[in-house]
């Protein structure tokens, strides 16, 4: 009985210091979805690329199309643009570095702030 107790009493802290305060602050900062949406964006085109290259791994393996991947590859690498190709992802690469802890240092603050404030 006791741990029941326990155990409510952890879930209402947690509700009332946590999660509430978070609520109301998601709910009424616009800021904050400001400051999140362009590393949620490049995550999102990141996790794009990884669930096409699973799919596309998947379908060169069932299908054993392998000799057929490798020269489309052989291609794709012998094209004028590959240094291109190269070059904008490793562009996006580290924007994507640097832009998330800083989008991320950003949301902390506003936050911090808006403590402080309601205190």
């Amino acid at each position: 009985m006791e741990q029941l107790s326990r155990k409510h009493q952890k879930d209402l802290l947690l509700k009332e210091e946590i999660i509430l305060p978070a609520w109301e602050l998601v709910t009424h900062e616009s800021l904050i979805k400001k400051f999140n949406f362009l590393p949620s964006l490049l995550s999102t085109i990141y996790l794009g690329l990884i669930i096409l290259y699973q799919i596309a791994f998947s379908y060169v393996y069932i299908f054993r199309l392998k000799d057929q991947f490798f020269a489309l590859v052989i291609e794709l690498v012998h094209k004028s643009y590959f240094i291109e190709i190269l070059v904008v992802l490793g562009c996006a690469v580290v924007l994507y570095i640097l832009i998330t802890p800083i989008a991320e240092i950003g949301l902390l603050s506003l936050i911090e702030k808006k403590t402080n404030d309601r205190e």
